[in-house]
């Protein structure tokens, strides 16, 4: 599970798919923000966009898989 350390102690749970030019997406949702979010949406970044750009995907700080 990738992850990333913050200064400040919190840790942040990422994906990465596909290749290509970056595409950070951010669930809705505020605190509520996670990666599972797109496997319920309309519109999944990587399924639609997976094939053509890096897709970076990530949980919002306490949620998901990222915790302080």
């Amino acid at each position: 599970m990738p992850t990333i350390s913050r200064p400040d102690g919190a840790t942040i749970h990422y994906e990465v798919h596909g290749e290509g030019y970056p595409l950070v997406c951010f669930a809705p949702g505020g605190v509520n923000s996670e990666i599972t979010f797109w496997e319920r949406s309309a519109i999944n970044p990587v399924r639609d966009f997976g094939g053509d750009f890096r897709v970076i995907l990530m949980d919002q700080r306490h949620a998901g898989s990222s915790f302080a």
